[in-house]
Formats: structure tokens, C-alpha cells, sequence
């Protein structure tokens, strides 16, 4: 294993950084580290931006957010726990699609918070 990280240039935008042993076994490799917790955090941000205002909104915004969440880590599960699988089952063009469409949904996220807080922004303006 190398001491840093290696990120491949070219046609894949991969970063392959060692693993200890003891976490997981992938020899030489390393671990290819790519869209994962980012949606989550940024799905937790936006929740914590956009709270309920009243005692009844929460009641009822509660237990869908826990439902929301639950579902994001079953998800997280599931795919870490079967990512090798898929990575055989859809090959390399079929990872690079996946990958851009996760960066595309980050950015949705993304544009989602700035605009929130733009908003929000503008409305505490005079005028």
C-alpha cells in the first residue's frame, strides 16, 4: 500500500486511498472514496435550515424526517454492502453514469441550500 492517496487521471475520476487491514482487505487497491455521506449531510443541513416553526409542525414533520432518515441509512447499507456486486453488474461505464448522476444530485442539493438561504436573505432586506 501506498502512503497517500492516488487519484487517477483520465477518463475515471476515482480516488483510490489505502485501507488498514483490519477495516477491509483490498490489498494494493485501496478503497475507491466517491458520493456517499456527502447527499446525507447535505439532506441533514437542509432539514436543520428549513425546521418546523410550530409545535404541531414538528408533530407532524417528526416522524416523517425519522422515516426519511432511516430510509437514507438502510440505503447507505445496502449499497456499501453489496457495492462490489453492483460494481461487476453495471461495469466501469455503468459506475462513471452512476457516479455523474450522484455529483448531479449533490448539486441540486446544493443549489436547493443556496437558494434557501438566498431567499431567505432577500426577504430580511428593506424594500
Amino acid at each position: 500500500m501506498s502512503a497517500g492517496c492516488e487519484m487517477q487521471l483520465g477518463g475515471s475520476p476515482t480516488i483510490r486511498c489505502p485501507v488498514p487491514d483490519d477495516v477491509a482487505n483490498f490489498g494494493d487497491e485501496g478503497a475507491a472514496i466517491g458520493p456517499g455521506f456527502e447527499p446525507a449531510i447535505s439532506v441533514a443541513i437542509t432539514i436543520g435550515a428549513n425546521h418546523p416553526d410550530s409545535v404541531r409542525s414538528l408533530l407532524i414533520t417528526g416522524p416523517a424526517i425519522l422515516i426519511g432518515v432511516i430510509l437514507v441509512a438502510a440505503t447507505v447499507f445496502v449499497a456499501y454492502r453489496y457495492a462490489e456486486r453492483l460494481s461487476r453488474i453495471i461495469g466501469e461505464t455503468g459506475m462513471t453514469v452512476f457516479l455523474r448522476l450522484s455529483a448531479f444530485i449533490l448539486l441540486c442539493i446544493g443549489v436547493q441550500i443556496v437558494w434557501n438561504g438566498a431567499s431567505a436573505l432577500l426577504r430580511t432586506l428593506p424594500g
